[in-house]
């Protein structure tokens, strides 16, 4: 049998060892956040290439489209090519008219990012010393880069003093504008919009980084509903 002074000995041991196996827990929990961080910077990384090559195939496209103008086997003013027949009104003095489209070089995209276990995301968060939740991969626009992100406490998020909960981050500098609405799926399936559509003008602005969504505010200032529909967390998890 042990003495008292052995078991003792035991316990300090165990004790020793089971600081150094926390100690060695926190570490690897620590390096698993750091790679996740990295994984996310892969895939926006990927985007960015993808928009690259995009824009270059386009610049090429363009270039042979040039190409096959200046050699006249291509184009809108060809030789030989018959000209529009001129409107008997535009004879008798009235002036002709054109109609001039811009909504045409606007690129439109719906995305749906769906949060499974809800009710587990702030303990989950917690665990990976987060205090944002972002979607796995960004998403393009056109050849423009977002990532959507959830605060489930509405703080920080976006640039340094932005505040808000849901909300799409611009991944490129350089300015941008855009509109943009966001709509919450009920339990009953139906998706209601939450705020109203938002035009965002900021082509002069590096925008990197910055969070727009209706209820993104300065830190300094304050919004007329924060949260989902003004909820909190909680509150929308029982809604």
């Amino acid at each position: 049998m042990s003495s008292l002074d052995e078991i003792q000995s035991l316990i300090n041991s165990a004790k020793d060892e089971l600081a150094e196996s926390r100690k060695l827990k926190e570490q690897v929990e620590h390096e698993t956040v750091q790679a996740l961080h990295r994984q996310q910077m892969r895939r926006q990384l990927d985007v960015i290439r993808e928009a690259i090559h995009a824009n270059n195939c386009s610049i090429a496209s363009s270039r042979a489209y040039r190409e096959r103008i200046d050699s006249d086997s291509d184009g809108t003013f060809m030789p030989g090519k018959p000209r529009p027949a001129q409107d008997s009104m535009s004879c008798a003095g009235r002036p002709a008219g054109e109609v001039t489209t811009y909504s045409k070089v606007v690129d439109r995209h719906e995305y749906v990012w769906k949060i499974e276990g809800m009710s587990w995301l702030v303990a989950a968060l917690k665990k990976r010393a987060q205090s944002v939740a972002a979607a796995e991969q960004p998403f393009l626009v056109g050849d423009t880069s977002f990532e959507c992100v959830y605060h489930p406490r509405s703080g920080e998020i976006g640039d340094e003093n932005q505040r808000g909960s849901l909300a799409i981050i611009h991944n490129e500098s350089g300015g941008i504008t855009f509109r943009h609405q966001f709509w919450i799926k009920r339990s009953d399936g139906e998706f209601v919009q939450w705020g109203h559509t938002a035009e965002e003008s900021h082509p002069l602005s590096d925008t990197l980084g910055r969070a727009f969504g209706p209820d993104v505010h300065e830190g300094n200032g304050t919004a007329k509903l924060v949260g989902i529909f003004g909820l909190t967390h909680e509150h929308l998890l029982r809604s």
